[in-house]
């Protein structure tokens, strides 16, 4: 065998040895970065709202997959306002806005909506979900805050005592006091004139004894009597009253270390350990007694360590007071077969995903408490 028919042996080796390889190698680097792309964070949702005198906002909604997606996007319409326009076909219900739109990869969608909130409302937070066609488990959800304009400063009106008629009374009452002592410095001698010539003139007189000693031993036992009915009326009000303020705050979540956060659907909350948002609560019609509600939750561990939390922790309460734990099995069914509650959550991690609660009768959540820890406080939810 010649030298040439050597080199062309070898290099036909090498050859089949490094083409192989390297289309293994190619695959392995393009798989992870698809599948990232079309999971959970395939689309993100950005919110924000104008400072003007009625709530306006504007969602973007971003699609990051290499694919194009079928996309519903879900506005809610929080209690006490009213749709005024929405933009893009958007279709107004009761309690939400719902968009449908398809995005090409890259492609970024505006849509917007104009609230008509309440006269009183200072405050207006607005939560928007990005959601598949098919499915509880949204892609992404954010939340903004409509503040209306600052009220005009009232200049409060002087106290009564530095306008001009008391002004003048006070002039009135001192003039009227230099007069009074005035007088009576110059007729002092002539009232004391008066005062030694009706003490030599007037009668001798016998002063009686003080009245008996049983009116005087009545007369404190009457008066000790209504101290004592007094300070236990007063008593038994201050009881009633802890007793309703404890009441009180055993009904708003508290009794645990320190007071629980309340806030408003989509607001961003702190706890102890964790960051929590409730952006949307659904419930299907009930079935056996039994009625099953979804409230999508976003969750942020701002500890600085890794942290357990239990779903035993998070409630759903009725109007009638009643409440219920999370339903651990329906939770795992709508995540996919995810345990939410099985590791830890990573400092700084972020999650999104959907509770499950499964209430009696089918009545609606009128509020949800989530909290971290075993004594955490926690934070209160109330649902429109």
């Amino acid at each position: 065998m010649t030298r040439s028919s050597l080199r062309l042996a070898a290099l036909t080796v090498l050859a089949s040895v490094a083409i192989p390889a390297t289309a293994v190698a190619a695959g392995s680097t393009q798989t992870p970065t698809s599948a990232a792309r079309t999971g959970a964070h395939a689309v993100t949702v950005k919110v924000s709202s104008s400072g003007g005198s009625a709530p306006y906002y504007r969602a973007e909604v971003h699609n990051e997959s290499p694919e194009p997606l079928d996309v519903v996007v879900r506005q809610g319409v929080p209690a006490g306002t009213a749709v005024a326009a929405v933009s893009d076909g958007g279709y107004p219900a009761r309690d939400e806005v719902t968009w449908r739109v398809r995005l090409v990869p890259g492609e970024t969608l505006q849509r917007s909506t104009s609230l008509a909130p309440a006269g009183t409302m200072r405050e207006v937070v607005v939560p928007v979900c990005a959601y598949p066609t098919q499915g509880d488990q949204p892609y992404d959800c954010a939340s903004a805050t409509w503040a209306a304009p600052p009220l005009p400063v009232v200049k409060a009106a002087p106290p009564w005592w530095m306008t001009l008629p008391a002004l003048i009374a006070s002039i009135g009452v001192v003039l009227l006091a230099a007069a009074i002592l005035t007088w009576r410095r110059w007729s002092k001698p002539r009232r004391l004139a008066r005062a030694e010539r009706f003490r030599r003139e007037m009668p001798r007189y016998t002063w009686r004894y003080g009245p008996p000693v049983w009116t005087l031993v009545l007369l404190s036992a009457a008066l000790v009597t209504a101290v004592g009915a007094l300070a236990a009326w007063q008593g038994v009000v201050r009881f009633n009253r802890a007793s309703e303020t404890t009441r009180a705050a055993l009904e708003e979540g508290k009794g645990w270390i320190g007071d629980t956060t309340l806030g408003q659907l989509g607001a961003p909350m702190r706890e102890q350990y964790f960051e929590f948002a409730v952006y949307r609560i659904t419930c299907e019609p009930p079935a056996g007694g039994k009625g099953r509600c979804l409230a999508v939750v976003g969750l942020r561990n701002v500890s600085g360590e890794s942290q357990p939390w239990y779903g035993m922790l998070q409630r759903a309460y009725q109007p009638n007071g009643n409440w219920v734990s999370v339903d651990e099995e329906a939770t795992r069914a709508v995540n996919g077969g995810r345990d939410l509650f099985a590791t830890p959550v990573p400092a700084g991690e972020k999650l999104l995903f959907p509770l499950a609660f499964t209430v009696d009768g089918g009545t609606r959540p009128d509020r949800i408490e989530l909290r971290g820890g075993v004594f955490s406080a926690g934070v209160t939810v109330r649902l429109p």
